[in-house]
């Protein structure tokens, strides 16, 4: 079983490239600082924060305080990446979002994720399938070619993505969301503010 498989290398500390909707994303144990760090020495991103993935809205309130208009952004159709204070004695490693008091948070949008979250039972690093700089794998070869001295294993599947297309990350201000990277559900919409 692929997902078992994948799994237990999760909680072994391995990376784990995931073929998704607009792109490949790379995934770790959130909680495993030296999970972290191994990621980002091999995707070469020192410093920039990355995103956690949890199963559920339950999952955030674990993370973090969240206000009722983050969680309705969390909960809406276009999943974003939602920044919000982290807790002090938040469980995930240090290395997620050095040095800052943010962290960027989405609720599991796609079946294989769910599968993943629920079995895994703790949140996962969950960020772009690339080399900092460069464009996110799309296609399977591509990945395995561009993404192998990354990831420890690949889950694949058959369909193939025609958008390169990243997570969008929103932000509450004033009450109201703020789009600070407008992707995947977004790019079509211009009604929100940028």
């Amino acid at each position: 079983d692929v997902v078992a498989e994948a799994v237990a290398r999760l909680h072994r500390g391995d990376i784990v490239a995931i073929k998704g909707i607009g792109g490949f994303h790379l995934a770790c144990d959130a909680t495993d600082e030296n999970a972290v760090r191994r990621l980002r020495e091999r995707k070469q991103r020192d410093a920039k924060p990355f995103a956690v993935m949890v199963r559920t809205i339950g999952g955030v309130v674990n993370l973090g305080a969240i206000s009722m208009q983050e969680a309705l952004l969390l909960r809406s159709p276009e999943r974003p990446v939602v920044l919000i204070r982290r807790a002090k004695d938040s469980r995930l490693a240090p290395s997620v979002s050095p040095g800052l008091d943010r962290i960027g948070v989405m609720i599991a949008y796609t079946p294989l994720h769910h599968l993943l979250l629920e079995a895994v039972g703790r949140p996962l690093v969950m960020t772009s399938g690339n080399l900092s700089d460069e464009p996110i794998a799309i296609a399977n070869e591509e990945a395995l070619t561009r993404l192998s001295d990354i990831a420890d294993l690949f889950l694949l599947h058959d369909r193939e993505i025609l958008s390169r297309v990243d997570d969008s990350v929103a932000r509450v201000v004033d009450s109201g969301p703020l789009l600070m990277r407008r992707a995947l559900e977004y790019a079509s919409m211009f009604s929100l503010p940028v």
